[in-house]
């Protein structure tokens, strides 16, 4: 059990280390931040994801 919890604590820790280096770029930046985006920034973050 302790084992999961460790690896289930890595996994989040990578998570959280990509949410972090991709807000560091401005085109993610202004896309969290905007209200509104423009349908190419829109079709740019679906191909990323």
């Amino acid at each position: 059990m302790f084992e999961l919890l460790i690896t289930m604590l890595e996994r989040l820790g990578i998570i959280v280390m990509i949410a972090f280096i991709l807000t560091r770029f401005g085109f993610f930046r202004h896309l969290i931040t905007s209200n509104q985006s423009s349908t190419r920034q829109q079709i740019i973050a679906i191909c990323f994801f």
